[in-house]
């Protein structure tokens, strides 16, 4: 069951990115204005941090590791401060500092849990 599993979750990863990745091209591409190509950017993120999981998930090659966890490093970095800017955007006012506060160090320590 375990051996199954690891097989079968790298393609959906992998497809899961493609999709993240494509849908935050056609987000930038429907409209220039400015909360559409944050949301792009943080979707663009989202795709990145899936990206990275995929190469992560069942590999035994240290460089594809590292890959991976670079990716991932990268995107949960940026992700509290497009999420920041996307709920300032759509919402009355910025967001308590402790929800900024919480997203920047949850984010990165779930990378360690991988």
């Amino acid at each position: 069951m375990q051996v199954t599993l690891e097989v079968l979750l790298r393609p959906v990863f992998a497809v899961a990115a493609v999709l993240y990745l494509a849908l935050a091209v056609r987000t930038a591409r429907t409209s220039m204005q400015r909360g559409t190509s944050v949301i792009s950017f943080f979707l663009f993120l989202i795709g990145i941090f899936i990206a990275g999981t995929a190469f992560i998930t069942g590999t035994t090659d240290p460089d594809i590791y590292g890959i991976g966890r670079t990716l991932g490093f990268f995107a949960t970095g940026f992700m509290p401060v497009a999420f920041y800017v996307v709920y300032r955007d759509y919402t009355v006012g910025p967001p308590n500092p402790i929800v900024i506060a919480v997203l920047s160090v949850v984010l990165p320590r779930q990378q360690h849990w991988q």
